[in-house]
């Protein structure tokens, strides 16, 4: 055999975001920030006054009445007549995070208020998302009579009509987008995505609309326009949980959700609840240093390791525990879970990586289809981002099991995968997503024509193109001389980052490599070095960079992009920059 090509991206272009310095001049001045944070909120379209303000300054004031959202009034009401009649409610929740958090905190919530409450959250693998028959089959278990759903149901039409004809009651909260046409028919659907809806803000995530649930019932319960002291203590439990819920579920950070973010962040530093507790000791977080990037990698996953592997009852159960010594059983279980996660997408992954090879000329195969029997469906849709980063092109995995083909797929920036996917429209069973992530299910016989019917619809979007580079953003040239402890407190006030209101990026350019790199990781697939500039020397990491240390000489100028990250080892805290990309010789600025 002779040598295989491989499906590698092309190189990503790199541009430095230019803004009008007498903007950022007096942006600095009138807000008394530097001109660093200046660029960073002007490239992210802050540039009034008032809205900068208010955002280096969130209250809890800036969250909106819970009632405003449609159809909370009649929710809060037959949930309190159902606790005065001593109904069974069913909680019922979804496997991922945004599912999980949801559900503990409706279930403290109606707990707290003395409801006779159960809860049931549907098998990722045996029950699929939302309402099903196991949902039926809950209701008679426990003699529910009133279901309340958390993060789905807007379109379970079918479901809820089966629940009504049973004699039960249903109350939908969610968050994801109506289908044309009717409504189900139920006692509320609580969803600021409906057509008809007036709320302000329309993007909050599952955990959000939960925790505003949550709220309108403390406030009911307590007979007044406010809280009681305990529902307060309790709602700040909940933003928390919310919070967890806002940075997983990847919904824009702005308006209400930064608010969420913000102060869910601050409690869950101080969190004494013995679930959470345990969940950030098997994260190794230390005391307080709880950011959206821990939640985005460290929290998150572990969450989302029980329902992809196991079941995320296991979660749940974890923040319903009470006593310490249960709280860190199941968090060893989750943790345990994560684990096994991560080596089952290493191998999947590589194995995809392999596999793309046989399609390795992005020209004419601008999107790849790669399916296994061997490949879990529960952890493709991470491979698929991975296959993305690799290669450059959008990626659909999918898993075979029982003549089914079932997967994620996930996109390049410049491809709108709605648009590339619609192209398999009479193969597949069910499939649906946005610009950026979908997922499928289809019959295995039809993968290879799924395959030709795509490749032929992105060629034709692309012009018979490869797609092109991914584009690396800088918000500001940054000398490492300026970076230091004020500038990171600087930064951290303009936290919590998220989805459209992405982290920093700096470029730095001729940096010096002040020591040999060391190869780090359980797969020796990362790197940490000391740079240095001058006088100035920082410690950088490198995540999945590994194969390109050889490029990093010592004596030659080395251009990096790069985020800043505070990290605390040992006892002692430093500024340390995450590498995003790096060019030794000419940077590839565009």
């Amino acid at each position: 055999m002779g040598h295989t090509m491989t499906a590698t991206a092309p190189r990503p272009a790199w541009h430095l975001r230019q803004q009008d310095p007498t903007l950022l001049d007096r942006l600095a001045t009138r807000c008394g920030i530097s001109k660093v944070a200046a660029a960073v909120l002007a490239n992210r379209q802050l540039t009034d006054l008032d809205a900068v303000k208010h955002l280096l300054n969130p209250s809890l004031h800036q969250l909106r009445d819970p009632l405003l959202l449609p159809d909370m009034r009649a929710a809060v009401e037959r949930i309190q007549q159902a606790i005065a009649r001593a109904e069974t409610i069913l909680i019922h929740g979804d496997y991922d995070v945004d599912g999980v958090t949801g559900t503990t905190i409706l279930v403290k919530a109606l707990s707290f208020m003395g409801a006779k409450v159960r809860w049931h959250i549907p098998d990722r693998h045996k029950d699929g998302y939302a309402f099903g028959p196991h949902s039926l089959e809950k209701v008679r278990e426990t003699g529910a009579t009133l279901v309340v759903s958390v993060d789905s149901g807007t379109s379970a039409h079918e479901w809820i009509e089966k629940l009504s004809g049973m004699g039960v009651d249903v109350v939908v909260t969610d968050h994801h987008e109506p289908k044309e046409g009717p409504l189900p028919r139920c006692v509320a659907i609580v969803n600021a995505k409906r057509a008809d809806s007036t709320y302000p803000f329309r993007e909050l995530c599952g955990g959000g609309v939960a925790f505003k649930l949550a709220w309108a019932l403390a406030t009911a319960h307590s007979g007044g326009e406010r809280a009681s002291e305990q529902w307060r203590q309790l709602l700040m439990e909940f933003i928390g949980y919310a919070a967890i819920a806002t940075v997983c579920d990847v919904v824009p950070m702005r308006d209400e959700n930064r608010v969420i973010a913000h102060y869910g962040l601050q409690q869950l530093r101080k969190t004494d609840t013995p679930g959470m507790r345990a969940l950030m000791a098997v994260c190794d977080l230390p005391e307080g240093r709880v950011s959206t990037t821990t939640i985005g990698f460290q929290i998150g996953p572990r969450i989302n390791a029980a329902g992809r592997l196991a079941n995320a009852r296991i979660a749940v159960e974890l923040f319903l525990a009470t006593e310490a010594a249960e709280a860190q059983r199941l968090a060893a279980q989750v943790n345990v879970l994560n684990i096994q996660r991560k080596d089952l997408e290493r191998v999947i992954a590589d194995e995809a990586a392999k596999q793309a090879e046989r399609w390795h000329d992005a020209r004419h195969h601008p999107v790849l289809v790669l399916a296994s029997e061997t490949w879990d469906p529960g952890v493709v849709g991470i491979v698929a981002g991975r296959m993305v980063a690799r290669t450059g092109r959008p990626a659909i995995v999918l898993g075979i099991k029982d003549g089914l083909a079932k997967g994620s797929a996930r996109t390049v920036h410049s491809l709108d995968l709605m648009q590339v996917m619609k192209a398999g429209d009479g193969l597949y069973t069910t499939w649906g997503g946005h610009a950026m992530a979908a997922g499928c299910t289809l019959p295995a016989a039809h993968v290879d024509e799924l395959r030709a019917r795509l490749v032929a619809r992105t060629r034709e979007l692309l012009n018979g193109e490869a797609p092109p580079p991914r584009r690396l953003e800088a918000d500001y040239e940054l000398p490492l001389a300026l970076y230091g402890d004020v500038l990171m407190n600087e930064l951290e006030r303009l936290e919590p980052w998220g989805q459209d209101f992405r982290e920093p990026v700096f470029l730095t350019r001729d940096l010096r490599v002040a020591d040999a790199p060391y190869i780090m990781g359980k797969d020796r697939k990362h790197f940490s070095l000391r740079f240095r500039s001058g006088d100035t020397v920082v410690k950088a990491k490198a995540f999945n960079m590994a194969e390109r240390v050889q490029e990093l000489t010592p004596g030659t100028p080395i251009h990096v992009l790069w985020k800043p990250d505070r990290n605390t080892f040992r006892g002692i805290t430093a500024n340390e920059m995450t590498i995003e990309d790096f060019a030794v010789g000419e940077a590839p600025l565009v």
